[in-house]
């Protein structure tokens, strides 16, 4: 499943203030109880507001308790984005769920078990 319209489209509702980004690929699946929001592309500040739509539906509408966000194959996470991550993760935390990041660490694997952001109960 994507989680996003058509590039260069408009987000979840009409009238949103904010296109979904050319460029910015959002699949969501889910493995052994975890949902997996796969990012590609360019995290700019214009992908702030759409992408965080995104995980607060999941978070605090859907109910998951386990959402990781695999960054692997994103790149420029703006602060604008970064801030989205912290207060997603924080709606995650108030819920009894957990919120964690994936990505490279400047082009090398990240080590195994190690996360970027980690928002949890535990």
């Amino acid at each position: 499943m994507t989680g996003q319209p058509e590039p260069g489209g408009s987000g979840a509702g009409a009238g949103d203030a904010c296109v979904w980004p050319s460029g910015l690929s959002v699949v969501i699946g889910r493995a052994l109880g975890t949902v997996v929001v796969t990012v590609r592309g360019a995290l700019e500040d214009c992908a702030a507001e759409p992408l965080g739509r995104v995980l607060r539906d999941l978070v605090d509408n859907q109910g998951n308790r386990r959402v990781v966000i695999d960054l692997r194959a994103a790149s420029g996470v703006s602060s604008a984005v970064r801030e989205v991550f912290a207060a997603v993760g924080s709606s995650a935390r108030r819920r009894g769920s957990s919120l964690s990041l994936h990505a490279s660490d400047y082009g090398r694997p990240v080590p195994k078990g190690r996360s970027y952001l980690r928002a949890s109960s535990e």
